[in-house]
């Protein structure tokens, strides 16, 4: 076998060209290969001998032909400037500061990215109507809408700049749900703050307050548990008028799932439709490394690379291809939805890196970068190229690539639209009215 070095950059692919000789020097196209990386946390690669920078540094992957051997040394580059990370709408880019964005109405163009005056952030969570970071102490600062005590300042004020999170806390996580934010100290404990109509603090018994069943700072969740992931999610309208109709799901220490919260179409995963005040076990016996929720379903990588979902299912966020029998059947008043109320397996070969899951919809990373989609398609947040889709073409119900053929290094998914980093470290969009990917612009 005759094989070269190679160079790619991180978050990005390369093929191998591989010639195959026998002593005579004749080819031998025809024979497998197998291919083995040293180091998948650096490299990894497919069946066809596709590389994958997962991260910089070096490593080798031995090409097998029988009993030849060939090895190669693959270079993992780190990609220099642009976008630090991406994070539904709003990210950071290189320099430290953080930058949001939205949707321009009829052009489906992207506004200049706005800059967030305020500490730098190294994680960040944007929901429909508020967004929360978290600095490198640890320290959570919100902004946005505060309606109902979602910034966890200790009011009720709405704030255009970052505000910190009442409480001095020291928080490894943070995640946003339409009127609630929840995030994890350093020992694992959960905490939640803004609406608690449905439960979805985990506190138990809430008293009223402000004008609804709310926390205006951080509570911690009910059963003294321990936490490694976690995730908020929720359906309903931000401003005059919400109610607070959200839920949140944590990863324990083992990988078991836990939820808390709005179960009307399975949400909450433990089989029943009853809302949950307090933590409950999601049904099954599986464990979880990632999570990830949205309007009214949650997500969840396993220890391999499967992904499973549950809650509901309508437009196909599930990603089930078929809808299931009756039992499968949630109802809000006379009208029945097709949902999940324990996990079910995503209907496909691809396996995951990551997942992202925004209002009824949910995406995914394989493990090569690729980015695929499934759910709800009415603003092209599917990215599949179909603009303006009426009938059948409005659902995707199985994973769906990404137009575009660009990798990604990670990405978030807002209410109906999904935002991204690229390999090139360049920021991209789709969904919002677009169902081909938007450059992000550069902050200037």
């Amino acid at each position: 076998m005759v094989a070269s070095n190679a160079t790619v950059a991180e978050g990005d692919t390369v093929r191998l060209l591989i010639k195959v000789l026998d002593q005579r020097g004749q080819s031998m196209d025809s024979t497998a290969l197998e291919f083995l990386s040293s180091d998948s946390s650096v490299v990894q690669v497919d069946s066809s001998g596709l590389l994958y920078g997962a991260a910089p540094g070096r490593a080798s992957v031995a090409l097998i032909a029988g009993a030849a051997r060939a090895d190669v040394t693959v270079n993992v580059t780190r990609t220099e400037g642009g976008w630090s990370f991406v994070n539904g709408r709003c990210g950071v880019w290189h320099t430290g500061r953080t930058y949001c964005w939205t949707w321009l109405g009829e052009n489906r163009s992207l506004t200049p990215p706005y800059e967030v005056p305020g500490p730098e952030f190294v994680d960040l969570a944007a929901g429909r109507g508020h967004a929360c970071g978290l600095t490198k102490a640890g320290e959570a600062y919100c902004w946005g809408v505060n309606e109902f005590g979602q910034l966890g300042d200790g009011t009720r004020n709405d704030q255009p700049a970052p505000v910190r999170v009442a409480g001095n806390i020291i928080f490894t996580a943070i995640t946003v749900g339409v009127l609630h934010t929840c995030g994890l100290d350093r020992d694992g404990s959960a905490w939640c703050w803004g609406a608690d109509r449905t439960g979805q603090l985990g506190r138990g018994g809430s008293p009223p307050v402000c004008g609804s069943p709310c926390s205006l700072v951080p509570a911690r969740v009910s059963g003294d548990m321990r936490f490694r992931a976690i995730a908020a999610g929720g359906q309903d309208r931000v401003g005059q008028g919400a109610v607070g109709r959200g839920f949140t799901c944590a990863l324990d220490e083992s990988g078991k799932a836990y939820c808390w919260g709005y179960n009307e179409f399975g949400a909450v995963g433990d089989s029943t439709d009853v809302d949950r005040n307090i933590p409950v076990a999601v049904a099954g016996t599986a464990r979880f490394r990632t999570l990830t929720s949205g309007a009214l379903h949650t997500c969840a990588l396993d220890r391999s690379t499967g992904l499973f979902c549950w809650g509901l299912g309508s437009t196909g966020q599930l990603g089930v291809p078929v809808p299931g029998p009756p039992e499968s059947r949630c109802f809000a008043g006379d009208i029945s939805y097709f949902c999940a109320r324990s996990p079910q397996e995503v209907a496909s070969s691809e396996r995951w890196r990551t997942v992202a899951a925004g209002g009824a919809m949910t995406c995914g990373i394989n493990l090569f970068g690729a980015a695929f989609c499934w759910g709800d398609n009415r603003d092209g947040q599917i990215g599949n190229g179909v603009q303006f889709p009426t009938g059948s073409e409005r659902t995707v119900r199985t994973p769906s690539r990404v137009v575009g053929g660009l990798t990604f290094s990670g990405f978030g998914a807002y209410y109906n639209a999904v935002c991204g980093k690229a390999a090139d470290g360049k920021g991209y969009c789709w969904g919002g009215g677009s169902a081909t990917l938007v450059r992000i612009p550069d902050p200037q």
